[in-house]
């Protein structure tokens, strides 16, 4: 699956980045180099180019690797 999301960081900061992996759980998001983000900050998902407007899902930072990070769902 390599959809497209759009991550606000809790700066208010928009990134468009490709979903890697989705379970019950929470997803995987590739991430480009420099996205700082800290373990346990909440953060906004958004899956994009879906024929309807996708809502917007709050998040926490649950892990972070060289090639993306975790991000855990979280009950709004």
């Amino acid at each position: 699956m390599h959809a497209v999301v759009r991550l606000i960081d809790a700066r208010g900061k928009a990134h468009r980045l490709t979903l890697g992996d989705l379970s019950d759980g929470g997803i995987f998001v590739e991430t480009p180099d420099g996205l700082s983000l800290a373990v346990g900050e909440q953060v906004a998902v958004q899956v994009q180019g879906l024929p309807v407007e996708a809502p917007v899902q709050p998040m926490r930072v649950v892990r972070i690797s060289p090639k993306g990070i975790g991000l855990q769902f979280i009950d709004p």
